[in-house]
Order: C-alpha cells, then structure tokens, then sequence
C-alpha cells in the first residue's frame, strides 16, 4: 500500500512539472511612431519576467505583396524597445516572434496594432 501511495505521489509531482515545462504564457506588444525622432519604439508585457527582457522585435512594413521586414531590435530589460526606420512611410506593425525561456515556459506571438506613418 505505502509503494503505491509513492508511486501516485511521484506521478503526480512529475505530471505537475511536465505542464509547467510546457506552460504557454501570454504577450502583448505595442508600437508607435515619432516624427520627432524618426523611431519607431513600444513595449512588450508578458506576466512572465522572461517574456519580456531581452525579448526579440521586429518592425515591418505592410505592402501590395505582404510584410516587409524594416529591422529589428531588442527589448530592454523592462521591455521597452524602439528602432529606427529611415523615412518610414505607410503601414507598419510590429512583432514579437514566439519565444522558448530558459524555465521551459513558451512565450506566444505578439503582434501591435497598425501604427499608419504619414
């Protein structure tokens, strides 16, 4: 009866460890746009520290023929990010592709809304 209760334990503890390995967590992202400086800059949030720090960015255009990669950068440690488009003009958006962290935890894709440069 005692191994059995160990046995059920022991799965129970490696089932939980398993789920948290594969946890998806949740990412947003926003963009804007400054005539000012010419840069594009954002944030990127996540309930997960590891979501956010470090976290890739990438800045593209909308075009007749789909999306036009502008650049990319990276987010700083509270997750501000910003970039510089030479003579940006039209539709862009901005992503955040899906990352793996370091805790097995799977950040998801992020994408901004529309940001229209005129």
């Amino acid at each position: 009866m005692r191994g059995r209760m160990v046995a059920l334990i022991t799965l129970a503890v490696m089932a939980l460890g398993t789920s948290a390995a594969f946890a998806t967590v949740n990412t947003t992202i926003t963009a804007r746009y400054n005539t000012d400086t010419g840069y594009f800059h954002g944030q990127v949030d996540s309930p997960n520290a590891e979501c956010v720090g470090g976290r890739r960015v990438k800045v593209f255009k909308k075009t007749a023929s789909g999306l036009e990669l502008q650049g990319r950068t990276r987010a700083n440690d509270t997750g501000r990010w910003r970039l510089d488009v030479m003579e940006a003009s039209g539709m862009y958006v901005a992503v955040a592709p899906v990352y793996e962290t370091m805790g097995g935890a799977t950040c998801e894709k992020a994408r901004s809304k529309i940001v229209d440069v005129m």
